[in-house]
């Protein structure tokens, strides 16, 4: 639904002129505060369009009621409530947009309770010729809304309802500031506040590379945080789930517990920690955009800043006082875990009477022994259903792919999923350029690129590799140093009769091939030995196609490879100014 006249949607508020309105969504108030004697402040923030995990992001907006008394400030209800700010001032400072009141520009906020904004089913009455007005409080002598204000405030509560839980969890982890709000964004682990910028000293305890454009870092400053992902330790995993096979299969070397905070780096910042971060260094981290991931935990992300593209937003640590908080810190956590796990083994080994000596050992072999054999049929079931589903399906038995409970997609499906078309809360239509989602496929590979697989990996020095201007210093550091990069051509394993094949390009980069050949990258006109390696391991994956790429067009046999299965990742690739949406393979290997 468009707009009432006058007003700017928040995504616009920072290119926007004194006196314009804006209508959102309450995601947080904080108590009013002194800035100075004779001001008072309101502070709130608002939303009016939302996705999943974008609550206090950069589409929201900050807003402040200015009054010389406390007393002539308004109520601002709760968290979920609709906000009409009329002709307000704005201020840009830092990327930061704040929206006031000023006497001169006659600004006027009010504020709508949820539950008294009817469904849009029932808002004739509040239309064009109606009569009611929604119950609103707000700051003295504000006009009443217009027709079109109500339609606007009716519609935008019944597109955002969904969100009701997220903002409400935002505005609780947010938390009420206290006293004057300060410049200096340093803050631990345990205070991340999401929705907020931070900036963050931490250990590099995981590095890994989703793409070219991005890599996560999972880093720790050893303070706890209930909001993080658990990292149980496998000594303290329960028994029972051990038993029948529930405990995690990925091996997490530590630090165990809420205490390491994932974090998404874009570029620039991604390629300077590619070429000079290593795991254990200790980095401090500026504007970390604290948010929620899609399963609910707290993550982190640093992306490009807008004003200064070449920022670098990540360096290592250098001050002395922080490198002795973080070992103190540190210290500590290694002697409560160490106290822990004393404790434990002074519990499980040292009976309290000497006569039960005989019974734990006894009991401590037979749950071994039961371990043991669970395991060993849980492997052998295990075999045999794959074995089975790999002979019944003519599926190639030595590429192997994560994932297996997840229902295959086709590549039509992948192509033109449904998801690409969405509606705004304003109920108008739009495509999105890419759904960032990962697919489970059966193809087989009908073409690639480059033609030659000496050209599958590329230098990192190399100018046609790096469009960007690159400084002397780092191209004769990334001299010698190589990674993967080729393009499949893939299309479903089984084509309907009468049909013309549908066609992916699916995009192979560094980790993905890492992962698919289980081989690092070389320069292979100088390496034959990896060559050959390689030709052989491709040979598994797309039988003869390359002895049909080289072969004339008449003498050229019949492509003959056996489909696989495969993870398939859609996300959005930085091209210029714009996103271009990118298939890469993903999670799949190529068994020896």
């Amino acid at each position: 639904m468009p707009l009432p006249q006058g007003y700017v949607p928040v995504r616009d508020a920072a290119s926007a002129a004194d006196g314009s309105s804006f209508l959102g969504v309450l995601i947080h108030v904080r108590d009013p505060f002194q800035f100075k004697p004779g001001e008072w402040t309101l502070e709130f923030t608002i939303q009016d369009e939302f996705s999943p995990g974008s609550v206090g992001g950069p589409g929201s907006l900050l807003c402040r009621v200015l009054r010389r008394k406390r007393e002539w400030l308004p109520n601002p209800g709760s968290p979920g409530d609709l906000v009409a700010a009329r002709y307000m001032r704005l201020n840009t400072r830092n990327t930061q947009t704040v929206a006031f009141t000023t006497v001169q520009l006659k600004s006027e906020v009010q504020f709508y309770p949820a539950k008294t904004i009817p469904a849009p089913a029932f808002s004739t009455p509040y239309s064009l010729g109606g009569h009611s007005i929604i119950p609103w409080n707000g700051t003295y002598c504000a006009q009443n809304p217009s027709a079109a204000e109500q339609m606007a405030i009716i519609h935008l509560k019944a597109a955002t309802d969904s969100f009701l839980p997220e903002i409400k969890m935002f505005a609780a982890n947010a938390g009420p500031p206290k006293g004057r709000p300060k410049n200096d964004k340093k803050t631990l682990i345990r205070d991340l506040t999401i929705g907020k910028y931070h900036d963050l000293v931490g250990e590099v305890v995981k590095m890994f590379y989703p793409d070219y454009t991005t890599m996560d870092l999972y880093v720790t400053d050893y303070t706890e945080n209930k909001a993080l992902f658990l990292y149980e330790d496998p000594d303290e995993a329960d028994e029972a789930d051990a038993d029948f096979g529930l405990t995690s299969q990925k091996k997490w070397a530590g630090p165990f517990g809420q205490v390491t905070i994932a974090i998404r780096l874009w570029e620039p910042h991604a390629s300077w920690v590619r070429d000079n971060v290593k795991e254990g260094d200790l980095l401090f981290l500026q504007n970390v955009h604290a948010k929620l991931s899609n399963a609910n935990k707290l993550e982190g992300a640093i992306h490009q800043d807008q004003k200064y593209p070449d920022k670098i937003c990540t360096r290592k640590c250098t001050n002395a006082r922080q490198i002795e908080d973080h070992a103190t810190r540190k210290a500590a956590y290694l002697d409560a875990i160490e106290a822990q796990k004393a404790k434990r083994a002074l519990a499980q080994n040292i009976p309290k009477k000497p006569s039960a000596k005989a019974s734990a050992k006894k009991k401590e072999e037979k749950k071994e022994r039961q371990r043991l054999q669970k395991e060993q049929e849980q492997k052998e079931l295990e075999k045999k259903a794959e074995e089975l589903s790999v002979a019944r399906a003519g599926v190639n038995p030595h590429v192997r792919a994560s994932h297996p409970e997840v229902q295959l997609s086709t590549v039509s499906e992948i192509l033109y999923n449904p998801a690409l078309k969405t509606k705004n809360p304003k109920g108008g239509e739009f495509t999105l350029p890419f759904v960032n989602a990962k697919y489970r496929t059966r193809v087989r590979v009908v073409d690639c690129f480059p033609q030659k697989l000496e050209q599958f990996v590329r230098e990192l020095s190399d100018p046609r590799y790096h469009t960007k201007p690159m400084p002397a210093e780092r191209k004769a550091r990334l001299k010698g140093r190589w990674e993967w990069h080729f393009l499949l051509l893939v299309e479903d394993a089984e084509i309907p009769a009468g049909t013309k094949p549908v066609q992916l390009s699916l995009t192979v980069g560094n980790s993905a091939a890492q992962h698919l050949l289980k081989m690092d990258a070389v320069d292979l006109t100088k390496n034959p030995k990896v060559l050959k390696k390689l030709e052989e391991k491709m040979f598994i994956l797309w039988g003869n196609l390359m002895e049909r790429k080289t072969s004339p067009a008449k003498q050229r046999a019949k492509l003959q490879n056996l489909p696989f299965d495969c993870v398939v990742h859609e996300h959005g690739h930085q091209v210029g100014g714009n996103l271009e949406r990118v298939h890469t393979l993903n999670s799949t290997t190529i068994m020896d």
